[in-house]
This record gives C-alpha cells, sequence and structure tokens, in this order.
C-alpha cells in the first residue's frame, strides 16, 4: 500500500520514483490483457460474418454441429437433457427465431471450436 500511495504522489505532482517505469509496463499489462479479453468477449457474441442468422441453409455443417454443440453444453451445464441433434437441426430450418437464438457465433465456424471455453 505504501508503494502504491508514493507512485500516486510521484505521478501526481509529475515526479517518477525508481519504481515508476516498472509500475507504468504492469499497467501497460493490464491494459493489454483486458484490451484481448474485450475483444474476445466481442467476437464470441457476433454472429459470423456472411450468414444469415435466421436462414440455415446459409450455414456451414461445421456451424450447425458446432451450434448445436454449444446448446448441448449450455443444457447439460443446467442438467437437462440436450434434444436430439436431428430434432435440432429440424427446429433450426422450421422456426426462424429459433434458428437466430442459436445463429453461429465468434469461432464456431472452425473446426476446432469448444463450447465449452464459451
Amino acid at each position: 500500500m505504501e508503494f502504491c500511495e508514493r507512485e500516486i504522489k510521484a505521478a501526481q505532482s509529475n515526479q517518477e520514483t525508481k519504481y515508476t517505469a516498472i509500475a507504468l509496463d504492469i499497467l501497460k499489462e493490464i491494459k493489454e490483457e483486458r484490451q484481448k479479453l474485450q475483444e474476445e468477449i466481442e467476437a464470441r457474441l457476433t454472429v459470423v460474418k456472411g450468414i444469415d442468422p435466421q436462414d440455415p441453409r446459409t450455414w456451414t455443417e461445421t456451424m450447425i454441429n458446432n451450434s448445436y454443440e454449444r446448446m448441448a453444453a449450455a443444457d447439460r451445464w443446467e442438467l437437462d437433457t440436450p434434444m436430439p441433434f436431428e430434432e435440432f437441426k429440424e427446429k433450426l430450418f422450421s422456426d426462424k427465431d429459433f434458428a437466430r437464438s442459436n445463429a453461429p457465433r465468434g469461432k464456431m465456424d472452425q473446426n476446432d471450436y469448444n463450447p465449452w471455453r464459451t
């Protein structure tokens, strides 16, 4: 705490201590980590580009499979039994609201997508 108080007082008076550069480097690393995390969160919330979220005909098989895996992971987390894949797929193509809520986001267009990391 004393260290922080000294650094704050030095910064307020436009002075530096022998630890100022270290403190600034640590703060820079923290800021960069937060920025990367924010970008990752935004990417995971953004619908995959080039598709219509309401029309699964514009999705690849990988996207459909990963959408199902994400839904199934969420159900398992809640200790529910996920609907069978064929039922999921049928509902995707018949219910635009269901399709939109299960539209591929983030890295769901990739074969190595892991629904447990989202």
